[in-house]
This record gives C-alpha cells, structure tokens and sequence, in this order.
C-alpha cells in the first residue's frame, strides 16, 4: 500500500455519492506509458522514481483508492497493460476493454467498469484516420476513440463511455479539431443527443483552445492561431467548424473547479485547475472528463494536487505522483 497520494473531494450538488442508484464514480487518468519514460524525456526525474515497477504499483494502488465505477485509462503499454494492470484490475472488479489495432501494439486506451454496477450492451471504435487521412496526411496519425454503452445495474439506465486521445503536436491544431469533430458527429450520429453520454481523454488542449470551444458548441477563434502552418490551420478548422455543427451539450466535470461551486454559464477557459500536466517543458491542463449536462449533475469532483509544493519542486512524475499527467 502506498500511502502518499492524499485523496480528497470537492463537494458541488446535494447528491449523496454513496446513492449507488443515482450516482456514479468516474476516473479518468493517463498513466504515462513505459514506451515514453526515456530518461532524456524526463532528466529531472529520479530514475527510480521513472522505472514502471516503481510506477506501476502505484498506479493501480492510486485507482484502488479512488475506487471509480468507470476507469478511462491513456497510454497504456499493450504487453504491460496484458500482463500486470488487466489481472490486477480484474481483481479489483473490473472489467477492461481494450484492443491494440494492427497499426499500433504499443500505447491503447481502456476502458474498465466495475461489474457489480455494469452490463456491457455494445462497444465500438471510433477511427480517427482513415476518413480524416482523406481530407489531409497529416491525419494519419493511429488515433481512435473507445466507445461503450453500459447498463447500469442500479438504475437501469444506459449510457455512453468513450475514451480517447488526441494528437499532442501544437503545430497540428486542425488535426486535433478534426479528431473531436469526427468524435462528437459519429456519437451525435449513432446515439443522438438524448443519450447520457460521458467522454473522456487527453485532449491535448488547453481550456482556451479551439477544440475546448468546438465541444460547448463554440466557434473558433482563428485569430488566436499562432503555431505551425497558420493558414492550413485556420483554413481547416474553419471547414470544420462549418460541417460539423452539433447540439450535444457536453460539459466539462471541472469547468467551476477554482470557483468552488458549480455555474449555470461556466467559463470554462478561467476556472479548471491550473494544470493535470507539470513537466519540464510543458504545464497546462489537458485532460477532461466530459459529460452531457442533460443527463447528470457533477456531485463531486477529485481534488487537483496543484498547489503541492512536492509536484512544483520535483515535477511530474515523481516519488508520489507516478505519471506525468493528474
């Protein structure tokens, strides 16, 4: 047992989240594969600290104390994920879904839900490249987004889990717009807007962004476009903007972090955490877990370790926080 990492709630809605009937438990957490701990990536981390059998350990450690009903995992190693996590998640409960396409054996995404609270009805990918690689190559990137419908036991009820992760390059900005464009018409498409639907991922995006403001149904700020090959981005982006109008809805959990309680009309570029990423050449927040605000209600939300002077010292990961990403 680890004991380090201090796991504390924000409080929002009057909904017990112990009501096993009306509330459900989410965590969404991208655990920093193996494939991407060389030590030239991270020179300031203890290499101790960065070998996966100190890393792994406390991750499933951290995700057995936080005890989600639905675990959407990133950059998961296909062979250590197989052979550690997947047997220690089982034991745990869980269920786990995950397939490692014939492009990619190396980092997946996963889904996992607790099978006293879950039936699985369908699951589903997503392709984010061969349609997208049609409009421009530089979409040819291995992505896709992991869909499932549960039942929930409890209640009865259905609902949507997807999980994704988009590309990283701040150069590409169109490519990432494109992906969650592709994202939010095939679920709108499938399942329309009438279904509860949770999203979640590393977006590698920032609250500000473009591809933030695509999902509450905003339209882009080109002007604000300053990376890469300008006029392709704002070009592309403008393009799918215009084709890909949508009405689902979604919300991020954390939009009203810093003001403590939730608002009717979030500002959601000001008020999530300061960060889930703190790495020597990046600090910024990039991972969301999104929801459809007709069909829930944020009752609590896991406390952002952002003012612990431990991650600002040492940065991520370190002797407590084994991955790079909150």
């Amino acid at each position: 047992k680890y004991e380090e990492t201090q796991i504390t709630y924000k409080t929002y809605e009057a909904v017990s989240p112990n009501d096993l009937s009306k509330t459900v438990l989410i965590m969404n957490y991208n655990v920093l594969a193996y494939y991407f701990t060389k030590y030239e990536y991270f020179p300031y981390c203890n290499e101790n600290y960065l070998h996966v059998k100190y890393r792994a350990p406390r991750i499933v450690n951290e995700i057995e104390k936080v005890n989600p009903d639905i675990l959407c995992l990133q950059e998961c190693d296909f062979d250590l994920f197989s052979e550690y996590y997947l047997p220690n998640l089982e034991a745990l409960g869980y269920t786990c879904h995950y397939k490692a396409s014939s492009s990619n054996r190396i980092v997946i995404n996963v889904v996992c839900y607790k099978r006293r609270a879950f039936t699985l009805e369908e699951e589903f990918k997503i392709d984010l490249n061969d349609e997208l690689t049609k409009r421009d190559e530089a979409f040819n990137k291995y992505k896709d987004a992991t869909v499932l419908c549960l039942t929930h036991r409890p209640s009865g009820k259905k609902l949507i889990v997807v999980n994704t992760h988009l590309y990283w390059n701040p150069d590409f900005e169109f490519v990432k717009y494109g992906q969650i464009c592709k994202i939010v018409k095939d679920l709108e498409k499938k399942y329309s807007v009438d279904s509860p639907i949770l999203l979640c991922g590393d977006f590698n995006s920032l609250p500000n962004s473009n591809v933030i403001r695509y999902i509450y149904g905003d339209k882009p700020e080109l002007n604000n476009i300053n990376r890469g090959d300008i006029n392709k981005n704002k070009k592309l982006i403008s393009e799918f903007w215009e084709e890909n109008p949508h009405n689902m809805q979604l919300r991020s959990a954390y939009d009203s972090y810093k003001l403590g309680s939730m608002s009717a009309e979030p500002d959601y570029a000001e008020n999530h955490p300061d960060f889930t990423v703190y790495t020597k050449e990046f600090i910024g927040t990039l991972d969301y877990l999104l929801y459809s605000s007709k069909h829930f209600k944020v009752a609590q939300v896991l406390n952002v370790p952002t003012h612990d002077p431990e991650v600002k010292s040492s940065k991520l990961p370190n002797k407590t926080y084994p991955s790079d990403h909150f």
